[in-house]
């Protein structure tokens, strides 16, 4: 009897998934398929991306300064009044293969300008900027903005130990709401964008529409953590229906979306899981 209930629930468990499984084999078919060339470089790119040389590289090294945070972290006190210890830090950071999808973006798209919202410790700081590095002669900036002094400290010391060039990038430690109104100055082109703050739906849609407007064209926006509340994840589905997005990807846990601010066609949906 007990067998028997294991495998109903088993089967029930299954047939619950089939329609996201559905949904995802098709998904990387229509991404396969597609005519587009910025479509078909971000299929090629998260297909291949874990075995790229140069992110392993980079990898490798955000994790060896992981292990010596482990090693001497301490007490952190967040913008909030919320303590973080070194396990939570390490839990709530960008790392392995969405870090590493961070990298192959930065290194295969070579944008210019980037900004990234929410720096907590560095470690997407530092995926970003290794893909960055990996550009022969790419003239490059880097922005990434943290109301929390104490975490804006420890990301300094883990980008140091990390070796990013201190000449390429910029830790900015004040509100989202403060800082961007005074980053965003005219003709600004941001090219890429990694928002990784506060994940309600009033939230993250005022940082879109205060970045797209500087966006260029083709540029790159990432949400990290889309599904982490029912506002985030509505948030993300209104934002792949702007009518300045042309492509849009569900990647899990991350959203990705290709800014067209020329757009005379339906924005296009893609489902991939990484």
């Amino acid at each position: 009897m007990n067998k028997l209930k294991e495998n109903v629930s088993k089967n029930f468990a299954k047939s619950k998934k089939a329609p996201l499984l559905l949904k995802m084999l098709f998904g990387r078919k229509a991404m396969a398929t597609d005519p587009s060339p910025v479509v078909s470089k971000i299929y090629y790119g998260l297909k291949h991306y874990s075995i790229d040389n140069d992110v392993q590289k980079v990898h490798s090294k955000v994790m060896n300064t992981v292990r010596d945070l482990k090693v001497d972290g301490a007490e952190i006190l967040s913008a909030k009044g919320i303590e973080f210890n070194t396990k939570k830090l390490l839990e709530s950071s960008t790392q392995g293969k969405y870090g590493m999808l961070l990298t192959m973006i930065a290194k295969h798209f070579a944008p210019k300008n980037t900004i990234e919202l929410g720096t907590c410790a560095g470690f997407s700081s530092m995926y970003i900027l290794g893909g960055l590095e990996a550009v022969k002669e790419l003239d490059y900036s880097f922005l990434s903005i943290e109301g929390s002094k104490s975490l804006v400290d420890l990301a300094q010391k883990n980008l140091h130990k990390f070796g990013a060039n201190d000449r390429r990038y910029k830790l900015v430690n004040d509100y989202f709401e403060n800082a961007l109104p005074k980053l965003l100055h005219d003709n600004m082109v941001v090219d890429f964008v990694f928002v990784d703050g506060d994940h309600t739906y009033d939230a993250t849609l005022k940082y879109f529409n205060w970045l797209i407007g500087n966006m260029g064209s083709d540029g790159i926006m990432m949400f990290d953590d889309i599904r982490w509340s029912h506002g985030m994840f509505k948030a993300w589905k209104t934002i792949c229906t702007h009518k300045g997005i042309g492509i849009s990807v569900d990647l899990g846990r991350m959203g990705l979306c290709v800014v067209k601010h020329d757009q005379t066609t339906l924005p296009k949906h893609f489902s991939f899981y990484v």
